[in-house]
């Protein structure tokens, strides 16, 4: 299932296309054209909200349609109570750029509306008053509480470079699953936006 892209106020209207490699436009009126890499997506300008939208919902997409994420939804499937998706929770997303970008805003919330609307697994809360809820019920039940059958985690990273009148900006997102059963790493991988003739930084 595509991510449907929820634009800002502040921003200019762009449609994406659901073909991979097709182009779309961008504020800067550039276009995301797809390189040799299938893993990189190249555009002009600054980058802003719309290099997230595009990039983490289509690498949350490939992790899915992955025969090792299908494998482990199978399995999880066959030994969680009946009724029961797979209960993922985002560690960490870290931030390795030298740029001030709310993560949680432009990475958590589009991985976390791409994997609900798929309906393969179920959040935890990252509310307190919901975890101390619910950590009352398994008291007064005295029930085990539910812990995490999975563990994700990210990473942003860029790289300058450029000769002649060309310069560019590569921001790199990568990407981890983890069974919390051993450990094991189930799925990784990672993209890239190149923001030709773009000044470094983040814009809205």
């Amino acid at each position: 299932m595509k991510y449907t892209i929820v634009r800002r106020a502040a921003l200019v209207a762009c449609s994406c296309s659901a073909i991979s490699g097709a182009l779309a436009c961008n504020s800067s009126g550039g276009g995301w054209k797809q390189t040799d890499d299938p893993a990189e997506l190249r555009s002009t300008g600054s980058a802003d909200i719309q290099d997230f939208d595009k990039a983490i919902p289509e690498l949350i997409n490939k992790m899915m349609a992955s025969q090792p994420f299908q494998d482990e939804m199978a399995r999880l499937h066959d030994v969680l109570p009946r009724g029961k998706k797979p209960l993922i929770k985002i560690t960490r997303l870290q931030n390795n750029t030298t740029e001030r970008i709310d993560l949680d805003a432009f990475w958590f919330q589009p991985v976390k509306e791409v994997l609900n609307d798929s309906g393969k697994v179920s959040f935890v809360s990252e509310d307190d008053l919901g975890a101390q809820i619910a950590g009352f019920k398994e008291g007064r039940t005295r029930t085990e509480p539910r812990l995490p059958d999975l563990v994700m985690y990210g990473k942003l990273a860029t790289l300058r470079r450029g000769s002649g009148d060309e310069k560019q900006v590569a921001y790199s997102f990568t990407m981890e699953l983890a069974s919390t059963d051993d450990n094991s790493i189930i799925w990784t991988g990672g993209s890239r936006v190149v923001k030709v003739n773009g000044r470094p930084g983040f814009g809205l």
